[in-house]
């Protein structure tokens, strides 16, 4: 997909942020979610499981005073210049134009304002009922991530190329030689465009990043499911041992053996890493 580099860029640069799919998409912090089709469907949010009072979760919320968010790979302001234009009411202002060139399909550029962080800050507290509320009390899920932090940015933009030096020309109402800042200025529109397959711009509507955590199966628990098939030597073949290391170790387990007593010994929660962040493209 074009949005690859953007996403994986995006993770790696920020320490693992993630770029909704679509950026405008609401969640908040503790929503439980699977991804499915490039986009992460949102199934409720864990504030509504029900919780000991020692054990509620607990949100910090903070922005960072004149901040911004910038990514960009392969992109190159190529024209700029200082112009008059006129505004809505007919009057003369100053205004920059300028040319954005992309090296190749996937180059992007994003650029968005006042970044506000919610985090949960107390995961340790509720984890152990939390999991066994998501995988047995509750539901039965095995493929899941929660929430744990979410980032919002104003006036942002995005552009993406679709193809090899793709271009994007803009105007604003705005003297400056930061590109960033001409490309995401709520007075900047697009004037031309060539080969470009997204270019998205909101000033009303925050852009949203999210960080989770993803229940995974502890690895002892799966070094021991794998074991009971390589050591039925003549249970399985040779192939079939080998087609039985690249499944999902869950389908070994017999009936009766996951259950509401043993769920803690099977699953765990880590930070979900690039892979993860991939899906969603």
């Amino acid at each position: 997909m074009v949005a690859g580099q953007f996403i994986r860029h995006c993770h790696q640069a920020t320490g693992g942020w993630m770029p909704l799919a679509p950026l405008t998409q609401h969640v908040v912090p503790g929503d439980f979610c699977r991804m499915h089709d490039a986009g992460l469907r949102v199934l409720g949010n864990i504030a509504r499981l029900g919780f000991a009072p020692k054990s509620q979760p607990h949100e910090t919320e903070f922005t960072v005073p004149d901040g911004c968010l910038r990514l960009s790979h392969g992109v190159h302001q190529v024209f700029r210049a200082e112009e008059y234009c006129e505004d809505d009411a007919g009057a003369r202002q100053q205004a920059t134009r300028h040319a954005l060139q992309f090296d190749a399909a996937g180059s992007f550029i994003f650029s968005g304002s006042r970044p506000r962080y919610r985090m949960i800050r107390n995961w340790h507290d509720f984890e152990i009922d939390i999991t066994v509320k998501l995988t047995q009390a509750e539901f039965a899920f095995r493929d899941l991530y929660v929430v744990t932090q979410l980032l919002r940015v104003d006036e942002w933009a995005l552009a993406i190329a679709g193809e090899t030096e793709a271009r994007l020309e803009q105007v604003a109402a705005h003297r400056s030689g930061d590109h960033f800042q001409l490309f995401s200025h709520p007075a900047s529109r697009g004037l031309q465009c060539k080969g470009i397959a997204v270019y998205q711009k909101s000033d009303s509507v925050a852009a949203h990043f999210f960080k989770a955590r993803k229940l995974t199966l502890r690895q002892a628990k799966k070094d021991a499911l794998l074991n009971r098939v390589l050591a039925g030597r003549h249970k399985y073949s040779e192939q079939e041992k080998a087609n039985w290391l690249e499944q999902d170790a869950l389908n070994l387990v017999e009936a009766n053996e996951l259950n509401i007593a043993t769920c803690l010994e099977f699953f765990e929660w880590r930070d979900a890493g690039l892979e993860d962040a991939l899906r969603l493209c």
